[in-house]
């Protein structure tokens, strides 16, 4: 199957930004269950708490965040793991079409004019998003608050 939506390269885009390497799938590891992105045993050694999280990408053109996070929650959580699910949508023709029948509806209930929504841009439709549950951000909403008073 063609690469057409780069989720390959979204999943090296959420590697490097999270500090790790993109899985790389072989013939061997392809009946494995691995989340897509691991980190380095240095690193781990590191921040030992990196051994408690498991990263999963997913890049579809219809997204269902809660589906998408309890089946990745099941594979990858068994042994106490966070998960943190990264998302995006593609911007592929269908994708833009997608965004385009949303860009109508948003307008419509919002009382928006032509001009008023070509201000809703592209980027903000297709933007990567985050999603973890609401214990693990609170540990780290209250780890941010207390570097930004030092």
């Amino acid at each position: 199957m063609a690469n057409v939506s780069n989720w390959k390269n979204f999943e090296k885009q959420v590697a490097e930004a999270l500090g790790g390497k993109r899985r790389l799938r072989t013939m061997e590891s392809f009946g494995k269950e691995a989340p897509d992105v691991y980190f380095s045993k240095k690193l781990r050694k590191q921040y030992p708490k990196l051994r408690t999280v498991a990263v999963e990408c997913k890049k579809r053109k219809s997204l269902n965040i809660y589906k998408f996070f309890t089946a990745s929650k099941l594979k990858y959580s068994k042994d106490g793991k966070r998960l943190i699910l990264a998302t995006k949508t593609p911007a592929t023709a269908q994708g833009r079409k997608s965004w385009k029948k949303l860009k109508g509806k948003l307008g419509k209930r919002y009382g928006m004019s032509r001009k008023e929504r070509k201000h809703l841009k592209l980027q903000e439709f297709i933007a990567p998003l985050v999603t973890v549950e609401l214990d693990f951000f609170v540990e780290l909403w209250n780890c941010w608050k207390s570097e930004a008073q030092l």
